[in-house]
């Protein structure tokens, strides 16, 4: 977002680290006393300053976007232990010298010989009908 940047490192695959940059503080609006030509204050909106004062500003915009960066993040599903189970659900399989051929989910006979198995017969008439 221009100036503004989130990182994210996942090291060595055991610690995943956000980080964000930022080259112009300027882009935040945070509510201070704002100087007028004129002499007199008032308190509003404005950017950011560039100095020592603003760290703290700084820092709890950053630490902000961090955590709701890691919840965004946090609701993506892994789906590599669901394409494990497909797998072997689908492959063919061996056992005490018997062959077994694996489920074929778009052929129609599969698909009702799966629901014959796991439905209870009430709810397997009114599945097939639709």
């Amino acid at each position: 977002m221009g100036d503004v940047s989130i990182k994210m490192y996942d090291k060595f695959g055991c610690v995943l680290r956000i980080e964000s940059t930022c080259n112009d503080i300027g882009t935040f609006r945070v509510k201070r006393k704002v100087e007028h030509k004129d002499g007199s204050t008032t308190e509003q909106k404005a950017p950011l300053k560039k100095s020592i004062y603003s760290l703290y500003q700084l820092f709890t915009i950053m630490k902000a976007v961090n955590y709701r960066y890691l919840e965004f993040i946090s609701g993506f599903d892994d789906h590599s232990s669901g394409n494990g189970n497909l797998t072997k659900a689908t492959e063919a399989v061996k056992e005490k010298g018997r062959s077994y051929r694996g489920l074929n989910f778009f052929s129609e006979k599969d698909l009702k010989a799966l629901i014959n198995i796991l439905l209870r017969p009430t709810e397997k008439k009114s599945l097939l009908r639709d």
